[in-house]
């Protein structure tokens, strides 16, 4: 097997994500990352490639991340959806367990959870996996 760059590993997990239930529940689209507009609002998920070690094992970390926009709850300033966050949460949860490569071993790098971004109203649900290939 040939070693794989930092892109290589990032597409080759889109596609794992892409085949899965993630992209029919989100709300929006599935992007990879640096390609989702700037200042958009919708309930987005991004996959990218975080770090990487090449050695005879190639392991690294791969971020999934689900945009959710806060909501209105009848006051003067918008809010977190926690019905939906907790909802995109389990669904990670359940996404990341069933996922199945015959190249990767993926595993949870982290507990899934969620950030707020009051400056541009949205909650981040993070996941982040762990990965492993043999490259030799």
């Amino acid at each position: 097997m040939a070693k794989k760059t930092g892109l290589d590993v990032e597409q080759d997990i889109f596609n794992l994500i892409v085949a899965s239930t993630l992209p029919a529940t989100i709300l929006g689209t599935l992007f990879k990352d640096g390609v989702r507009p700037s200042g958009v609002k919708t309930e987005d998920a991004v996959v990218s490639f975080l770090t990487g070690m090449d050695d005879s094992f190639q392991t690294g970390q791969i971020n999934i991340n689900v945009f959710v926009p806060f909501t209105d709850n009848g006051g003067d300033v918008m809010v977190k959806d926690v019905a939906r966050c907790m909802i995109i949460e389990s669904m990670l949860n359940s996404v990341t367990d069933a996922l199945v490569s015959t190249e990767y071993l993926l595993e949870p790098a982290m507990m899934i959870q969620t950030f707020d971004i009051p400056d541009v109203e949205q909650n981040l649900v993070n996941c982040r996996l762990h990965f492993s290939r043999l490259s030799i």
